[in-house]
């Protein structure tokens, strides 16, 4: 079977974010500012965490309304240290997500989007896997901060509007938005969302994907 082209570039964008160790580094002021907000999200799960799948950020989400946890990721070392913690975590591309059809209540990523090869794609693949009035948090470095996706480990770090425009294209109702400040400049947007009804044009999308899943299904 030939190897998806898919799984090239994310080897590659996966090495250079992450290099062959442990990541061991977090944004602490999104970590805060998430540890305040993901409280007075009230029960929700399951849980799916999007990237890196840092221990404290992991930590943070293992409560009660959250549970079950669950993990995707591009990098290996923090799967393996996930599941001997007991939660469930897979190596795989956010374009293509192993998880059935509106199976997730919440779906958290921090600092993920700027790195993906297709936004557009990968939120709505959130979006499929999220059921409908389900929750999505999705935190995002601002465009008019240091990391403004010059450096070569950003593929895309847009403006709020442009973040904001993607996520109702792809079935997220913004209803509430935080900035997360550093002392050097780094600004963080936090956007929190609801599932709702993708719309037209952009629905058929999905309705093509689940199509699509259903033949590979039946083959």
């Amino acid at each position: 079977m030939r190897e998806p082209i898919w799984n090239a570039y994310l080897t590659v964008q996966t090495a250079m974010a992450y290099g062959t160790d442990a990541w061991t580094g977090y944004c602490d002021a999104s970590l805060a500012l998430a540890a305040t907000i993901l409280p007075t999200l009230g029960p929700c799960g399951p849980t799916l965490v999007i990237g890196g799948g840092h221990p404290r950020e992991l930590q943070l989400l293992r409560r009660p309304a959250f549970e079950p946890l669950h993990l995707l990721t591009a990098h290996a070392p923090e799967a393996q240290t996930a599941r001997s913690q007991g939660i469930d975590a897979v190596c795989g591309d956010i374009h293509d997500m192993p998880y059935p059809t509106a199976s997730m209540g919440l779906v958290f990523q921090s600092n993920v989007m700027e790195h993906v090869f297709a936004p557009y794609i990968a939120l709505m693949e959130c979006r499929r896997v999220s059921k409908e009035g389900g929750v999505g948090y999705f935190a995002i470095p601002e465009f008019e901060g240091p990391e403004h996706g010059v450096g070569e480990f950003h593929l895309h770090c847009l403006t709020g509007p442009v973040w904001q425009t993607l996520l109702t294209k792809t079935g997220w109702l913004v209803e509430r938005m935080e900035r997360a400040l550093k002392a050097d400049g780094h600004a963080y947007a936090h956007f929190i969302c609801r599932a709702v009804p993708v719309p037209f044009p952009h629905a058929a999308a999905l309705e093509r994907i689940a199509e699509a899943r259903a033949r590979l299904a039946d083959a």
